[in-house]
């Protein structure tokens, strides 16, 4: 992903086709019965990204040296240069909040997710989380506490399994957690309003997310 622009409609993400041959404009999201993610952000800790105003007041972001280009076409090597150095990581470890925010905007804060799975594979407990057309796979490790239960998040069972909104997730010392509620930011918050959210603790936390064919 090279640029991000917030158009009247959505959010437009600057990436390669599928040939590698030439520079288009995606939807982020696309209405149809429902909303499915077309593009994910994983990190943009870059050199020269940028954040601005637009054309006609809306923002746009990314390479400096993309955003200020008139002609896509003469950027097109050093974009393929960048793809190249892409490398595939199947489980991502959420170090800081910058990770965090990473995988909170991938998943859209969990909001209307289920979950779809709980199990245990060689001593890690994985959490599989069906969010909006994506699967988000939690992997485990350490002192685990958790009290979400396959099926929570799920309105079509009843009140025992109340929808996400929008979840929260943060480290704290060497631990991390994740809620249902977005306004626990600590383990001190979580203390308070555990007899009321879902959540999970961790010493150690890795994360895979795959799309859905819906």
């Amino acid at each position: 992903m090279f640029a991000i622009y917030d158009t009247e409609d959505c959010y437009e993400a600057l990436v390669f086709d599928k040939t590698l041959t030439k520079l288009i404009r995606v939807k982020t999201t696309e209405s149809n019965i429902h909303i499915f993610r077309k593009v994910f952000i994983y990190d943009i800790r870059v050199q020269n990204w940028v954040v601005r105003d637009g054309e006609e007041g809306y923002k746009e972001e990314g390479y400096e040296w993309i955003l200020s280009a008139g002609d896509l076409s003469n950027v097109m090597e050093r974009c393929k240069g960048l793809q190249a150095d892409v490398k595939y990581i199947e489980f991502f470890i959420p170090k800081d909040d910058d990770d965090i925010r990473g995988l909170l905007t991938a998943a859209e804060d969990f909001h209307d997710a289920t979950v779809g799975d709980i199990y245990v594979k060689d001593g890690k407990l994985y959490i599989l989380f069906n969010a909006w057309s994506v699967d988000v796979l939690f992997e485990l490790e350490g002192n685990v506490e958790t009290n979400l239960i396959v099926g929570y998040g799920n309105m079509e069972i009843g009140d025992d399994y109340p929808i996400i909104l929008c979840a929260s997730m943060f480290k704290e010392g060497e631990r991390y957690c994740w809620t249902d509620y977005e306004a626990v930011t600590s383990f001190e918050i979580l203390a308070r309003e555990k007899p009321d959210i879902a959540y999970f603790i961790a010493d150690k936390v890795r994360w895979t997310l795959t799309p859905r064919n819906e």
